[in-house]
């Protein structure tokens, strides 16, 4: 189960890639994926209980994905004055 949050946001990203791909996001994905691992090993290594390992993860993916929303509708605020 561990696993399948990170398959899983790897392929949305992925799909994501699909319509803005460039070379700077493609390389963005191996620091997303590194950045992941990273923290699995830092949870574990804390013997933190793997069902808040889940849920900081999936957290984590939240934030992300509100920031990454917020960034948009900023740009198209500024774009429409």
């Amino acid at each position: 189960m561990i696993h399948l949050l990170i398959v899983v946001a790897v392929i949305l990203f992925v799909l994501w890639l699909l319509f803005h791909a460039t070379a700077a996001v493609l390389n963005l994905v191996w620091i997303v994926i590194v950045i992941l691992a990273v923290i699995d090993n830092g949870l574990v290594l804390m013997q933190v209980v793997s069902f808040w390992q889940e849920v900081l993860r999936g957290a984590l993916l939240l934030v992300a994905v509100v920031f990454d929303e917020l960034g948009r509708r900023s740009k198209d605020v500024r774009m429409r004055v």
